[in-house]
């Protein structure tokens, strides 16, 4: 657990020193506002589309997707009690409208792409970031679809067309839906993912981790930070989604037979992990006035998931 504890540090320390230069590029006033909503838009459309390309075009053939069964379904049974969870808990703190659809959101879905690979590629090498991609694979289907639509202001979404079918569109024109689409076909045509074009694609995805943190270190610099010690919501947050979550999945993974231990906790890594930084991103994009909250859920779980995460990685041992 000593080797663990200061991988877990290591990566955390680096995060933390992103988010304070994108807090000072704010400060020192070497960026403004109206730059940082352009990068908000950089990270959306063009940034998170390559990631989410690279990282599944990379885990492998179809033939080892599909025998990795057990990860992606861990994968689903993880989302889905991760969303209950999220829902049940936002009633226990009686938030209501955009709040309530960030909240749930924020407890949802995990910071896997930004955090979760670097972590897990450190712990456990390349075996860690397969683990991890095969396993995000459900996260990231829901997280451009049912993520986005509960990232959006419920304003902006009435005055959007309505109706199943015209949402269903809105939503395969999303470049990050796309990008999974096509990750996806690349898996079933066997596409060579050692290519100069993929290549470059994923290079482009890789600054996601860079660039994300340096949003939300600018971020925090528009926000009152007594704020974030008045909103007990964020203090229920962080007990559910990064203590008792990760603690609940991981031993009811390890009753059942289907799931060996390096998926159960695989599971309770993933699940421990902060909220997603994208959420804010999105809820900036889609008018939410939840924006500013959501924002406070990605960075409150972030500081918090320092400890947490080892604590919680000294209980799975």
């Amino acid at each position: 657990m000593q080797v663990e504890f200061s991988v877990v540090l290591t990566q955390f320390l680096f995060f933390g020193l992103m988010i304070l230069i994108g807090f000072l590029s704010i400060k020192l006033r070497l960026i403004d506002g109206q730059v940082l909503s352009s990068v908000a838009m950089l990270i959306a459309r063009l940034i998170m589309p390559c990631m989410i390309f690279g990282n599944i075009a990379g885990v492998g053939t179809l033939r080892e997707l599909l025998a990795a069964w057990p990860m992606l379904l861990a994968g689903l049974v993880e989302l889905l009690f991760m969303i209950a969870l999220g829902m049940a808990t936002a009633r226990l703190a009686r938030l209501r409208g955009d709040r309530h659809d960030a909240y749930v959101a924020a407890h949802a879905f995990s910071n896997s792409g930004f955090m979760g690979i670097p972590l897990m590629e450190s712990l456990y090498g390349a075996a860690g970031i397969l683990r991890i991609s095969l396993y995000s694979l459900p996260e990231n289907a829901l997280m451009w679809t049912l993520g986005v639509h509960l990232t959006t202001g419920r304003a902006e979404r009435a005055g959007r067309a309505g109706g199943l079918r015209a949402t269903a569109f809105n939503m395969l024109r999303q470049p990050t839906v796309l990008a999974l689409l096509l990750g996806i076909a690349a898996l079933v045509l066997r596409v060579d993912p050692d290519n100069i074009v993929v290549d470059t694609i994923a290079g482009i995805g890789g600054t996601s981790k860079y660039i994300a943190m340096l949003y939300l270190g600018g971020s925090i610099a528009f926000l009152d930070f007594k704020s974030f010690f008045r909103e007990r919501s964020i203090f229920l947050l962080i007990a559910s989604k990064l203590i008792v979550a990760p603690l609940a999945l991981y031993y009811l993974l390890r009753l059942l037979p289907v799931f060996s231990p390096e998926v159960a906790l695989t599971a309770a890594i993933v699940a421990s992990l902060p909220a997603m930084s994208s959420t804010a991103i999105f809820a900036r994009a889609g008018n939410s006035e939840a924006a500013d909250y959501v924002t406070q859920c990605v960075m409150m779980t972030t500081l918090f998931s320092l400890v947490t995460i080892p604590f919680v990685l000294w209980l799975c041992r």
